[in-house]
Parts: C-alpha cells; sequence; structure tokens
C-alpha cells in the first residue's frame, strides 16, 4: 500500500466516521425534543425533515463505513474518494425527497403516517441509495416518457 493511498484511506475513514457520528447525534437530538417550540410555526414544520435528512445520512454513511471495510484492500481511486465523500450528501438529500414523493401520492408505498416509520423509511432510502436511485428512474421513465424506454 502506498503513502498517498494510506492516507486516502485514513481520511475517508475519519469523514466517514464522524458524518455516522453528526446524523446520529442529530436524530438523537430532534428524539430528545430538541427544536421543539410550540411558539414557532417553522420550526414545527422542518423539524420532521430534519428527521428524514439524518437518518437518510446515517443510512448512507453506515452502508458506505461497511463498503469501505469490504473493499479496503482495494487500491483507492479519486472515483471512490467522491463517492465516499458525496455519498451522506446524496442519502439525506434523497431521503428527504423520498417522502415529498411519497406524501405527494407520486411514490406509492404503503408507510404507516408516522413520524418512526417515515424516519425508518428514511433512512432505508439511504442504506440503499443505488437500489433506490434505480427505482426512482424507472418512475421517471414511466412518468415523462410513456414507454419505459431509455431516450
Amino acid at each position: 500500500m502506498t503513502e498517498n493511498s494510506a492516507r486516502w484511506r485514513l481520511v475517508i475513514f475519519v469523514y466517514l466516521s464522524l458524518a455516522f457520528a453528526a446524523s446520529a447525534a442529530c436524530l438523537l437530538y430532534l428524539l430528545s425534543g430538541g427544536l421543539e417550540d410550540p411558539a414557532s410555526a417553522s420550526l414545527t414544520a422542518v423539524r420532521p425533515y430534519l428527521f428524514y435528512i439524518s437518518a437518510g445520512s446515517l443510512g448512507g454513511s453506515l452502508y458506505a463505513l461497511r463498503a469501505f471495510h469490504q473493499f479496503y484492500d482495494q487500491p483507492v481511486t479519486i472515483r471512490f474518494v467522491y463517492w465516499y465523500f458525496m455519498r451522506p450528501y446524496l442519502c439525506g438529500g434523497t431521503a428527504m425527497i423520498t417522502i415529498i414523493l411519497l406524501d405527494s401520492g407520486i411514490m406509492l408505498l404503503s408507510v404507516e403516517n408516522s413520524l418512526s416509520a417515515r424516519t425508518g423509511l428514511a433512512f432505508l432510502t439511504g442504506f440503499g441509495y443505488g437500489k433506490f436511485m434505480e427505482k426512482l428512474t424507472h418512475l421517471a421513465e414511466a412518468l415523462f416518457n410513456g414507454n419505459g424506454k431509455k431516450e
């Protein structure tokens, strides 16, 4: 293993560990009643989406840490450095959009209308980001292309 490769592995590990810890801490803070302010309607409206973003980021970080461990012996390429760094952000944003699509009726899933069920779905969206994006691509093709064929 080269010195540069070892350095990238350390940076990736520290980054993913911090992303995982920050996501978990945010969820714990929200679960403990953080940002509950009866006087502020805007905080009340935003709070559930912070759950979804945090849960999606937590799922994405956990998946990336698992992949990092599984493929530790593989060469570190810049492509995977970007993948590891982008994963928590992509997963958090996708988890939030998943709930919005669910609420709008565009995405038909049978999920209990509770914060814990939706937060669980957000976590699974982050953890299964790649598979979810495939399904989202099929949904977009069906909605906007009409025949399911790529243009």
